[in-house]
């Protein structure tokens, strides 16, 4: 079964159809009616309806009592049957709720009960009849899930309201009655009530449903308080305030009903027309005695209405369509847009749009002004409410779908331009994280992790302050376009393919510290716990050693567990420092040091258990790779290093050194004193540090680089280099990246992206990338700021002591000039 997406151009909108087998069905279906309509007519003769009537007659007693008992078992199932689920487990408070789209005016999309959910892969998956679609965003009530799902097929284009069990996935109970259609819109709790709208982007008549959820959890089936029918689609979510539900109906307009209406009827209360109100998609929002809605396309603007009267009370023009819900948080609504839906970029829209007005006769001229302002776009705008104007936009490269999360006095949304952003309340960038795919959703932000649902499918959660990847979870279904909600200890989203699926367990898991290398792994920006850059910084400590003389150091240090670990040499004796300081962060002393044979000259690295060093040059004899115990600095084990470099990477179980001059070596460290050789690759010209890189080993050799299977040292990949490198490769943005006399080469390793050549001159420091940016040194004592994804140099900065590799966050980096530690701010 194959699934497609047919757009309305009219005014845009989800609709999947299916196609692929039914194509053949369709051609032999006549042929079928033909046949089937034959045996009717043979059965529905006169002498064949006398037959059945007779039938009938003969059996009337059995049948009378199949009859009675199927009615007495129906009625007793109502009061009886004790459903998948514990009833006693139901929560249905009249304070707890989830008011509105994504839980509340700040849609952070998450009720803070439980540890954030920060690793595990999937709880359980819940599809109902074959129905695994749900384009709704959970609502979660105590230990309920409230969600609709979505069957749009040829003969069938169907859904459901469910309750459903958090902690098990079971069914409670559901709400399919009455015709209910495949839906769009989320679902809205307030004390014993449930307000849903129906339909996806093409129902004419959609209704708005209120289900009572204290019946709904004594008879175990959804029990309808009211419906009532609009003259266009809902795919807004309600919102519930105030004892009233205020819910957006596309070309309807908007539409604010009554709670519990004084008849079994629905009350509307009032009624904004969609003349006025064209294309009403997002959720409205609740606030001060206002409801708060934007406009899509036709309507293009944010409008504040009185929640008692529905008088608008003042409105403000957007220059893109709004399908963005706004958020409001201490005064100030916050509210994305721009050109573009949750199947077409902004692109396709401007040719849907084109189409479409030449089918209606429109000349070119005509087309061409109406589709001018079309184009890949975003925006996030502020508003004041109490001054009613826009105080600050923020732009970004195409359109923000879903809702603003407020936390914290920091704002979270992701962009169709493949971005998640951090922006502080009063418009600042202060972090960004690239997605690779766009976001479409809305992100749910809890108390310490932020997750998102990627349009490829992925589940990601990144800590709130760094935006750095903590979880990732491939839920094995594209083109998801259901935002995801946390409570209690897990991650609730549905999918297009999977159904509803309950993600992840509460808690961050347990792992053992690991430095891989060179500033914690190959390539590392230098900051080992992700941590920000501060805006500025002060003296506060030196280490000088134990003796008279002041001890060198030639590698970066290592930082595991609060403790520093750093090569130290004092006139003749050199060896390996571990340095702690009191809990205030100053006065350091020396732990344990560990002589070696000659000056430590590799970066080292380690674990929670061991440090790994090694000593001497490739001219030096003697040389060894240790394995050293960090409680007390003894050495497990030596391992002979002869004339490679000794550079070497790391993880929990393995080591890959360049330990021969032709050779490169994988050891097992699963036990450090044990360490064993598991195979060689053998090859000339070996240069800079072997990249593990999971299942791989990128190899630098001669003018080639070759990627080994890291498991058997097997070649995968190899491609010739244009020039000599001079180190091996660090992996960002897809790249690997190497440096030259030349200049700077990165190549794709997916394919995703084409290989870059940049010519700025031979480099002189390591290569360093945290997030978007990748940096180094050159020759000319010239900083250079790339954009490694886009491959071109983003800032040259002169005068910098060319050496040393910036320290490089996402957001800053700190460099050293003669004299002074500087830094530099990416977003001013």
């Amino acid at each position: 079964m194959i699934e497609f997406l047919v757009v309305d151009p009219g005014n845009l909108g989800v609709v999947p159809v299916l196609v692929g087998p039914l194509q053949a069905l369709l051609a032999i279906l006549p042929a079928l009616l033909i046949a089937i309509g034959g045996v009717i007519v043979s059965i529905f003769s006169p002498k064949g309806v006398w037959n059945f009537i007779c039938l009938l007659w003969r059996q009337k007693i059995p049948l009378l009592l199949i009859a009675v008992v199927s009615w007495g078992l129906n009625q007793l199932a109502d009061r009886i049957i004790v459903p998948s689920a514990d009833v006693s487990a139901a929560t249905i408070d009249g304070k707890a709720g989830w008011s509105m789209h994504r839980g509340g005016s700040a849609r952070r999309g998450a009720t803070m009960n439980g540890d954030d959910p920060g690793h595990g892969q999937v709880q359980w998956s819940f599809s109902d009849d074959g129905i695994k679609t749900f384009y709704s965003s959970p609502a979660i009530v105590g230990d309920r899930i409230y969600a609709t799902s979505a069957r749009w097929e040829f003969f069938k284009k169907d859904g459901a309201i469910y309750s459903i069990d958090a902690k098990t996935g079971k069914l409670v109970w559901k709400f399919n009655e009455d015709g209910y259609r495949a839906t769009f819109s989320s679902p809205s709790v307030m004390g014993k009530y449930l307000v849903v709208g129906e339909g996806l982007h093409l129902t004419k008549d959609a209704r708005i449903f209120c289900i009572d959820l204290e019946e709904s959890e004594k008879k175990r089936r959804g029990v309808k308080r009211w419906s009532y029918e609009t003259s266009s689609h809902v795919e807004s979510s309600p919102c519930i305030a105030d004892g009233k539900v205020f819910c957006g109906a596309g070309d309807d307009g908007l539409y604010c009903l009554a709670l519990e209406p004084e008849g079994e009827e629905a009350q509307v209360l009032w009624h904004k027309q969609g003349k006025d109100f064209p294309d009403c998609e997002s959720s409205p929002v609740y606030y001060d005695g206002c409801v708060y809605v934007g406009l899509g396309i036709g309507g293009q603007k944010i409008a504040c209405l009185d929640a008692n009267t529905g008088d608008i009370k003042w409105s403000i023009d957007t220059p893109y369509p709004v399908f963005s819900s706004p958020s409001i948080h201490n005064g100030k609504l916050y509210v994305g847009m721009g050109h573009g839906d949750f199947i077409n970029k902004a692109e396709t829209v401007k040719t849907l749009t084109a189409e479409r007005l030449a089918k209606a006769g429109k000349s070119p001229e005509e087309i061409e002004a109406a589709v001018k302002d079309i184009r890949p776009v975003g925006e996030v705008w502020c508003i004041d409410l109490a001054t009613h104007q826009k105080e600050w936009g923020y732009t970004v490269g195409r359109t923000v779908l879903g809702s603003i999360a407020v936390a914290d006095d920091k704002l979270y949304f992701g962009s169709r331009d493949q971005y998640v952003y951090c922006l502080s309340s009063d418009g600042r960038l202060l972090k960004k994280w690239h997605a690779k795919a766009p976001v479409i959703t809305s992100p749910a932000v809890a108390k310490t992790l932020v997750y998102v649902v990627t349009e490829s499918g992925r589940l990601v959660g990144l800590d709130k302050e760094r935006l750095n990847t903590v979880w990732d979870v491939n839920l094995n279904s594209p083109m998801s376009i259901s935002s995801p909600s946390v409570g209690g200890g897990h991650v609730v989203v549905g999918t297009n393919t999977q159904g509803l699926l309950s993600v992840g367990k509460p808690g961050m898991q347990t792992v053992e510290p690991l430095w891989q290398g060179e500033r914690g792994y190959p390539g590392s920006g230098g900051i080992g716990d992700g941590s920000m850059l501060p805006a500025r910084g002060r003296y506060a400590w030196a280490y000088k050693g134990d003796g008279e003389a002041v001890a060198q150091s030639q590698t970066p240090l290592m930082s595991i567990d609060g403790a520093f670990y750093f090569d130290r040499s004092e006139k003749d004796t050199h060896g390996f420092v571990k340095v702690t300081t009191n809990e205030k962060g100053s006065k350091p002393q020396t732990a344990w040091f560990v002589e070696t044979e000659h000056p430590v000259t590799v970066p080292a690295a380690g674990t929670g258990s061991h440090v790994f060093v090694v000593d001497g040059t490739a001219s030096d004899n003697n040389r060894n790779l240790r394995s050293i115990q960090i409680k007390d600095g003894s050495v497990a084990q030596a391992y002979p290093v002869s004339d490679g470099s000794g550079l070497f990477m790391m993880d929990h179980n393995r080591l890959v050194i360049h330990d021969q001059r032709s050779a490169i070596s994988m050891l097992d460290i699963s036990d450090p004193a044990k360490m064993r050789c598991i195979w060689q690759w053998q090859a000339d010209g070996i240069r800079g540090v072997p990249l593990l890189l999971g299942n791989m080993l990128v190899c630098v050799a001669d003018k080639r680089v070759v990627v080994l299977d890291s498991e058997t040292g097997t070649e995968l990949w190899e491609k010739a280099l244009p020039v000599q490198v001079n180190g091996g490769a660090i992996f960002a943005a897809d790249r690997l990246w190497l440096s030259s006399d030349e200049g700077l080469i990165g190549l794709s390793l997916g394919g995703h992206y084409s290989d870059v050549l940049l010519n700025c001159g031979a480099v002189r420091s390591s290569l360093v990338h945290s997030g978007d940016y990748l940096s180094c040194v050159t020759e000319s004592n010239e900083l250079l700021i790339i954009d490694a994804f886009a491959g071109f140099i983003h800032k040259r900065i002169p005068n910098v002591i060319g050496k040393h590799a910036p320290l490089l966050s996402d957001d800053a980096l700190l460099y050293l000039t003669d004299g002074a530690l500087m830094r530099y701010d990416f977003s001013t």
